[in-house]
C-alpha cells in the first residue's frame, strides 16, 4: 500500500515536472497580455508566476524586468536585469535596459555610464545614441551631445526629434559665443570682433537658423523652437524676420510678456511703428512684463523725443523712475 502511494506521488510529480515548461509559457504568454494593455502589476505577476515553473525562460524575466520598471520598481527590476546580466554581461540589448530604468529613476550618472556601454557595443543603434546625446545634454556635456546628434541627423535627418535637439543645441552654442548669451537691444553697438572669428560665428549661427527653420517647417507649433529662433534672428539684426516670429509666439501665448515686449523694442527702435509699437508694449505690461533692466535698455535705444509715452507706460508698471 505505502509502495503504490508512493509510487503514485512519484508519476505526479513526474508529470507535474515534465508539464512545467508549458505552464510556464501559459503564464508567459498571459503576462505578454498584459504588458500590451499596461498593466504593469498584473503583467509582472504572471511572469513570476512563470519563472516559478521555469526559472530559466529567459523572455519572461525580461519582460518582468519591463513591468517593474514602468511601475515604478526601480530597484527590482535592476535585481532582475542583474541577474540576465551575470549569464550574458555584454549583451546590448540588456545594458541598454538598465540604463533606461536607471535613468527612470533618477540616476543620472550610471545611466550615462550605461549608455556609453551599449554605444560602445552598438555604435550603430540610434535609440541609444539619442538617449546618450539627451543625458549628456543634461549633464551640461553639449559638445560631445552634438557630436553624436550630427551624425545622428547626417545618417538620417528625417528624425524629428534628432533635428529639434541638435537646433536647439546649436542655437544655445552660438548665443554663447555671444558672451552672456543676450542680443543687444536694437540700436546698442556690438563690441567689434576679429574678423575671422566673426565670419565663423556669423556662419555657426547660419547653420544654427537653418536646423531651426528646417523644424519649424515640420512642426510649426513648437514655441520653445520659434523662440531659439526669434532670439537667434534678433541678435543678427534680421529684425523683419525676429519681428515675425515673436508676433508669432505672442499670439499663441497672449500671457507671453517676453515676446510682446520683444515685439515692442523691435517695432519702436527699428520699425518706428508707434501706435503697434505702444500697443505691443501695453500687452507685455498686462501680462506682467517685469524686467526692468530691459526696459531701461529699450528707453535709452529710442530718440529722446520719443521717449515720454513709453517712460510713461513703464513708470505706471514700476519699471522705471
Amino acid at each position: 500500500m505505502l509502495a503504490a502511494a508512493a509510487a503514485l506521488a512519484a508519476l505526479l510529480s513526474s508529470c507535474a515536472t515534465a508539464q512545467a515548461p508549458r505552464i510556464a509559457l501559459e503564464y508567459y504568454e498571459i503576462g505578454n497580455a498584459w504588458l500590451a494593455m499596461e498593466k504593469w502589476d498584473k503583467a509582472g505577476a504572471a511572469y513570476e508566476r512563470a519563472l516559478a515553473y521555469d526559472r530559466s525562460l529567459v523572455a519572461a524575466s525580461y519582460n518582468l524586468a519591463r513591468a517593474l520598471a514602468e511601475a515604478g520598481a526601480y530597484p527590482r527590476a535592476l535585481e532582475v536585469l542583474e541577474r540576465l546580466r551575470s549569464d550574458d554581461p555584454d549583451n546590448v540589448r540588456l545594458i541598454a535596459f538598465r540604463a533606461y530604468v536607471l535613468n527612470k529613476s533618477g540616476d543620472d550618472e550610471a545611466a550615462l555610464a550605461a549608455y556609453r556601454r551599449a554605444a560602445e557595443l552598438n555604435p550603430r543603434d540610434a535609440g541609444t545614441l539619442r538617449n546618450l546625446a539627451l543625458l549628456l545634454e543634461r549633464a551640461g556635456r553639449d559638445g560631445e551631445a552634438l557630436v553624436i546628434l550630427r551624425e545622428l541627423y547626417a545618417v538620417n535627418p528625417a528624425d524629428d526629434g534628432v533635428l529639434r535637439r541638435l537646433a536647439l543645441l546649436e542655437a544655445r552654442r552660438v548665443s554663447g559665443t555671444r558672451g552672456s548669451g543676450e542680443s543687444p537691444a536694437p540700436g546698442e553697438e556690438s563690441a567689434p570682433a576679429i574678423t575671422s572669428t566673426a565670419a565663423a560665428a556669423a556662419s555657426a549661427e547660419e547653420d544654427a537658423l537653418t536646423l531651426l527653420s528646417a523644424y519649424l517647417s515640420r512642426k510649426p507649433g513648437d514655441r520653445e523652437v520659434l523662440r531659439a529662433r526669434a532670439e537667434l534672428r534678433e541678435a543678427r539684426e534680421l529684425f523683419a524676420r525676429a519681428q515675425e516670429d515673436w508676433a508669432a509666439l505672442a499670439q499663441a501665448d497672449p500671457a507671453d510678456g517676453e515676446a510682446w515686449f520683444r515685439l515692442a523694442r523691435i517695432r519702436l527702435v527699428v520699425a518706428g511703428d508707434r501706435e503697434a509699437g505702444m500697443e505691443a508694449l501695453r500687452k507685455a505690461l498686462d501680462a506682467k512684463f517685469s524686467d526692468s533692466k530691459a526696459a531701461a535698455a529699450l528707453l535709452a535705444a529710442l530718440p529722446e523725443a520719443e521717449r515720454a509715452k513709453p517712460a510713461e507706460l513703464l513708470k505706471a508698471a514700476g519699471l522705471s523712475e
